[in-house]
């Protein structure tokens, strides 16, 4: 299986379903089930975007007090890749919580995430840039 490193809170949103389109500089060669990964480094975690009212009610639907205390370092839900969009296109139908959670700047590739599937008990796994093999 193919997986994707992503910084916190945004793994844990994922793989959720709260938010459904992870948004990247480049598009994957080939869609398909892909495994989410929970980096060990977090996001700057003091960004004022955390705070704002889309992050705080996902923070409550996810049953955390603090973005601090999600997994990292880990495999933490799996998803299916259906379709890569630019986001020029998705910025216009999306609404705002999804457009919240990601960055719709011009040129920037959407990739749409279908059955997710979060993990009860994540999986230690250390991450890797770009898409990555995990058996």
């Amino acid at each position: 299986m193919k997986v994707l490193s992503l910084w916190q809170p945004w793994a844990s949103l994922l793989a959720a379903g709260l938010k459904t389109y992870e948004t990247r500089s480049w598009c994957p060669e080939r869609h398909g089930i892909i495994g989410i990964q929970a980096a060990k480094q977090t996001a700057h975690l003091d960004w004022p975007a955390l705070r704002t009212e889309h992050f705080l009610q996902a923070l409550a639907e996810l049953g955390v007090d603090s973005f601090h205390d999600l997994p990292r370092g880990c495999l933490v839900g799996v998803g299916r890749v259906t379709d890569c969009s630019r986001t020029e296109c998705l910025s216009l139908r999306l609404d705002a919580r999804e457009l919240a959670f990601g960055d719709y700047r011009p040129g920037r590739w959407g990739w749409h995430f279908v059955d997710l599937l979060k993990l009860d008990t994540p999986i230690p796994l250390r991450g890797q840039q770009g898409l990555f093999d995990y058996d």
